[in-house]
């Protein structure tokens, strides 16, 4: 009986060593964001062991609040928070493209953004300055979301493991 339970001891934490290692090679040490995909990875596979050993409410309870701030990560280091309101954006003004001109030193100077539906060059303007103020409101949901799920992490961590 011993023996049985030894064999499968190393055989779950060589298929553990397995699963990081294939996460830690596909990342690079000087990107904070694979530190935080290895943290997650991690939480995501504690969920997973806490939904299918869980014979407690409480395992459940832990798996779905894991699994609810892995997706908060996600939206948080993909920047949804922060670009949501460009796709809004441009089904009202249509798309739009960066103008450069060029400084004659064979650099180039932006000049703006033009929108697709802006009729003219004052009603242009007014399509950036409200895409302004959506984009100061886009990164101040964003930081909200960032401290938010760090909040979240640092008031449920403990409980996770018991």
């Amino acid at each position: 009986m011993y023996i049985v339970h030894h064999i499968k001891s190393h055989y779950r934490r060589l298929c553990r060593a397995i699963a990081f290692g294939k996460k830690a090679y596909s990342g690079y040490d000087w990107d904070y964001s694979y530190s935080i995909d290895i943290f997650k990875f991690s939480l995501e596979r504690l969920a997973k062991n806490l939904e299918e050993k869980g014979t407690h409410e409480s395992s459940s309870d832990s798996a779905q609040r894991i699994n609810m701030i892995c997706k908060l990560m996600d939206k948080v280091q993909n920047g949804d928070y922060e670009y949501e309101y460009y796709a809004e954006m441009e089904k009202v003004y249509g798309k739009s493209e960066m103008t450069f001109k060029d400084t004659g030193d064979g650099s180039q100077e932006y000049t703006g953004q033009v929108w697709e539906k802006a009729v003219d060059e004052t009603h242009n303007n007014e399509i950036n300055s409200i895409e302004t103020k959506r984009r100061c409101i886009g990164y101040k949901k964003q930081e909200r979301a960032d401290i938010l799920v760090w909040k979240l992490i640092q008031h449920n961590i403990r409980n996770w493991w018991h």
